[in-house]
């Protein structure tokens, strides 16, 4: 047998992940502690979610973040960082932006990229504050302060855009980074500021079909697929929902459509997709919740067919899905947050619970106070990466066999610039020598493709069925031979078929080929005269004359086998020989 090696070439394609919002799928604790309000948080390791008393003074814009085990690890409204114990950290004072916490989504944090203890804090300045339209960011580290973190004074307070209105949302982009998406004052165009580990970059514009008076509220968020955006609309001319396509490889809005363009007396604050992305929900300024079927999508016309009015007439706060995928709104004028329990459902389906959770007043309010106009935003979510945070494609496994005593070599692209297989290997092949499974991660910056392969071992075998053996010269027999894996067979008679009839003499020399390689067997025949005619003497005269003395019949061809019994007239044997040569 000759030994032979293989080559198994894999061809995989090199291309964008489909982008999912790490805020929205939830796969971690880091969003599992709210802080908003007036000294309130919902704690979601808990179910239902329970109620904690924070540090926290904020009428709308705030943001926490915990770490994976949904431990709190910091918070802040926009004006002040408080540890997880509710203590302004040592240079958590005097932040810049949402300083007075009445900006819509004044407060957003986000990973730092390529550190794990490192987070950014942006800050959006509200209409009434003295930082209108500015948005900061500061870095926190949690290695400070004994772990409690603290704000970097040469990374506090930095401005990086002006004449924005009060939104602003974050979506993961690639290859360990992120986009921070901003809306600009009396103008449909957006701002889309990429984060990785290089820095803060210079923001990408798109222009949308809404135009905002100057110091617009209401909240911006990115579908959880990452493909589409939607922006509220409180502020006149426009007061319905823009709603487009969101690029996240170039941080690109495109395609945007206004639908619901409510009365001058409206306006949507508040809004969230489903956790499925089909469904969009709106909460009107002190007013009613909608929601909107968007799989029809650009359609405005047929999306607007599609509004569900909730009642009652009081929840126009803001919107935030749940760790748990339930939407949580925020209801002005009463003491109860409301909760959408199916929100991927149709209509009344979507199961509202107008008084889900009462808020507790930690804080005495004198007059003209009110705890619940203290509640108008439930925060944002931290957006999180994580250490090895790419956008990975998945390919099915290879089936691949090889011939037992051969090796193997298993092959993907050479563009890649690592490789990890699943012994250690970094080479872009591998070869081995027995049946298992293997797999191998191919990275190309933060794209990596994940093949595998099943490989099998075939334990090559060739012979004749039939072995050596004698015929009839008036007979014919028939030659199998058996060959695994299947190939070519060939026989010395010239037939090339697994079976040939023989009727002569002669040794059959069988030969077959495949992937294993080349082999031989063979099988001798004989053939002799079956045709036997056997003398039998009637006679015989036992005399000792030298003289047909002894009895013996007569054969005249080959025998294979020979018996001869003699009896006397009373049955009785008087002689018995297997060998025709021995006579009576």
């Amino acid at each position: 047998m000759i030994l032979r090696h293989y080559i198994i070439f894999v061809r995989t394609m090199l291309m964008s992940c489909f982008m999912v919002l790490a805020y929205a799928a939830h796969p971690q604790g880091e969003n599992n502690i709210w802080t908003f309000g007036h000294h309130n948080g919902l704690d979601f390791n808990v179910s239902p979610p329970a109620f904690i008393q924070t540090s926290t003074i904020s009428m709308e814009g705030a943001a926490s973040v915990s770490d994976a085990n949904g431990n709190l690890l910091f918070y802040s409204n926009g004006g002040k960082v408080w540890d997880r114990n509710g203590n302004v950290t040592p240079n958590g004072d005097g932040l810049l932006g949402n300083l007075d916490g009445s900006c819509s989504q004044g407060v957003i944090i986000a990973a730092f990229p390529g550190d794990q203890n490192r987070y950014y804090l942006f800050s959006l300045g509200s209409r009434e504050g003295p930082h209108t339209g500015m948005l900061f960011y500061n870095v926190i580290d949690m290695s400070l302060n004994n772990g409690f973190g603290d704000v970097l004074p040469a990374q506090k307070n930095i401005k990086i855009d002006s004449a924005l209105n009060e939104m602003m949302t974050v979506t993961k982009a690639s290859c360990n980074s992120y986009w921070l998406i901003t809306h600009g004052i009396n103008t449909p165009v957006y701002h889309a500021l990429k984060i990785d580990m290089e820095g803060i970059h210079a923001p990408v514009s798109s222009t949308g079909v809404g135009v905002w008076i100057p110091h617009a509220g209401g909240e911006m968020k990115v579908s959880n697929d990452g493909r589409k955006i939607a922006c509220a609309e409180v502020s006149w001319p426009s007061k319905g929902i823009e709603l487009g396509l969101f690029d996240a490889e170039t941080g690109l809005i495109s395609n945007t459509i206004e639908i619901d363009n409510l009365p001058p007396d409206g306006g949507y604050y508040g809004i969230s997709f489903s956790p499925d992305d089909s469904k969009l929900y709106g909460a009107e300024y002190l007013g009613e919740m909608a929601q909107f079927d968007i799989v029809a999508y650009p359609n405005a016309a047929a999306i607007n067919a599609t509004k569900y009015v909730y009642p009652p007439d009081s929840m126009g706060g803001s919107m935030r899905m749940g760790p748990d995928n339930k939407i949580y709104v925020v209801r002005t004028g009463i003491h109860y947050i409301a909760r959408v329990n199916n929100p991927n459902a149709s209509g009344a389906a979507a199961n509202l619970d107008e008084l889900a959770l009462q808020q507790p007043i930690w804080a005495f309010f004198a007059p003209p106070y009110n705890p619940n106009i203290l509640a108008m935003n439930l925060g944002h979510n931290a957006l999180t990466l994580s250490p090895d945070d790419r956008d990975t494609l998945l390919y099915p496994a290879k089936h691949v066999t090889f011939c037992k005593g051969d090796s193997i070599t298993l092959t993907v692209d050479n563009g890649f610039d690592s490789y990890s297989w699943n012994n250690g290997s970094t080479a872009a092949s591998r070869t081995v020598m027995s049946a298992g499974n293997y797999w191998v991660y191919s990275y190309k910056g933060c794209k990596v493709t994940v093949d595998s392969f099943e490989v099998s071992e075939q334990n090559p075998s060739f012979h004749i069925q039939e072995h050596d053996t004698t015929i009839c010269d008036t007979s014919t027999i028939m030659l199998h031979a058996q060959l695994e894996p299947s190939g070519n067979i060939t026989w010395n008679t010239g037939a090339a078929t697994p079976a040939i009839p023989v009727s002569t003499s002669g040794v059959y020399i069988a030969s077959g080929t495949n992937a294993c390689g080349s082999f031989t067997d063979s099988v001798r025949i004989n053939t002799v005269s079956c045709d036997c005619i056997v003398f039998a003497p009637n006679a015989f005269s036992p005399n000792k004359d030298g003289i047909n003395d002894w009895f013996k019949p007569g054969i005249a061809c080959e025998l294979k086998t020979f018996s001869l019994n003699i009896y006397n007239r009373y049955g009785t044997r008087v002689f018995s020989t297997s060998n025709p040569d021995v006579s009576w």
